[in-house]
């Protein structure tokens, strides 16, 4: 129920995934253990949602995973959307915080939801998406976490990486 081991679990799984890992499984037992604390749990908000913004990217990640019901992906998504835009309002969302919080949410959401079609519209708006990740390079900071953390950023956009290089 430590929100810092949410992150760490759900980071790990994202690069095991990238590497062709098959986890489908692990994925759904930790996103289990986020409800009631990092995500809605019966309806209700989690006591700890949106208090880091680098766990709130890495969840939405997680519920692309398997979204033949891509409503979970949907509200936590539109509550990102609404925590950036009451950031951007106030000091929490200086020099861009907010905007580029709720742009990097809608980003990761589009390259990687699993309920689109395989079309090449879907891979268009994959590639713009992934775009729109890089042009935000110099605001990845505004997630918190270390570089290190954030690496799953550039593993978005560029693929699996080893020492902050693409393999």
């Amino acid at each position: 129920k430590d929100p810092q081991v949410q992150l760490n679990a759900l980071n790990l799984l994202w690069r095991l995934e990238l590497r062709q890992a098959s986890i489908l499984p692990r994925w759904q037992r930790v996103l289990d253990g986020c409800k009631g604390l990092s995500l809605p749990k019966d309806g209700e908000k989690g006591p700890l949602q949106h208090s880091d913004l680098l766990l709130d990217i890495l969840l939405i990640r997680g519920l692309c995973i398997d979204a033949k019901d891509s409503e979970p992906l949907e509200q936590f998504l539109s509550a990102t959307q609404a925590h950036a835009q009451e950031m951007a309002k106030g000091a929490a969302g200086a020099d861009g915080r907010g905007d580029a919080y709720g742009a990097l949410a809608r980003h990761v959401a589009e390259i990687f939801r699993s309920d689109l079609p395989d079309s090449a519209e879907t891979t268009e708006r994959r590639a713009k998406a992934r775009e729109g990740v890089w042009a935000l390079q110099s605001q990845w900071g505004c997630l918190g976490g270390s570089v290190e953390q954030r690496g799953i950023l550039l593993e978005a956009v560029k693929g699996p990486v080893i020492c902050g290089e693409p393999m």
